[in-house]
């Protein structure tokens, strides 16, 4: 979840779930879309 939320904060707040999960993904994070939504939503991003 730190690393969502890093992402989140490194794009200014602009990255929705797609794009979080390819930036993601790019890091070595192996992750399913839903995945990340679901954690985005407990996050309150």
């Amino acid at each position: 979840m730190p690393l969502i939320e890093q992402v989140h904060a490194e794009s200014g707040g602009t990255y929705g779930v797609r794009r979080i999960t390819r930036a993601l993904k790019r890091k070595g994070v192996q992750v399913a879309r839903c995945t990340v939504e679901r954690l985005m939503d407990e996050l309150g991003l």
